[in-house]
């Protein structure tokens, strides 16, 4: 199986009053994967957007596409107007060993 990567910018939905809600999404998503898909990457917070940097297996890079989709729509959506940006096939190698975020402060 090939080795895949996506960059992904959200905008953090109005909804949402503490980030650690789509902290908690993200690592329970890693928890039910943990066998079978190894996702990796690294989660940015800025104040009002995230940036999601993933790296997988092709079922796991399908499985966090569909399930952007989901944390997108319905009146509790906690991150709007994605936008895929990169979107890398055949990796050679990951960058991240494990999936970390990181909350910055721009203040």
């Amino acid at each position: 199986d090939t080795l895949h990567r996506i960059v992904v910018a959200s905008k953090i939905s109005s909804t949402v009053d503490d980030k650690k809600v789509i902290i908690d999404h993200y690592l329970k998503m890693l928890e039910e994967w943990k066998n079978e898909n190894a996702m990796t990457g690294l989660l940015l917070f800025y104040p009002n957007h995230v940036v999601n940097i993933v790296e997988g297996r092709y079922k796991c890079i399908k499985e966090y596409i569909f399930d952007l989709r989901r944390i997108e729509s319905g009146p509790e959506s906690m991150l709007t107007n994605s936008k895929i940006l990169v979107l890398s096939h055949n990796v050679h190698q990951r960058v991240y060993p494990d999936y970390y975020t990181k909350i910055l402060d721009m203040e």
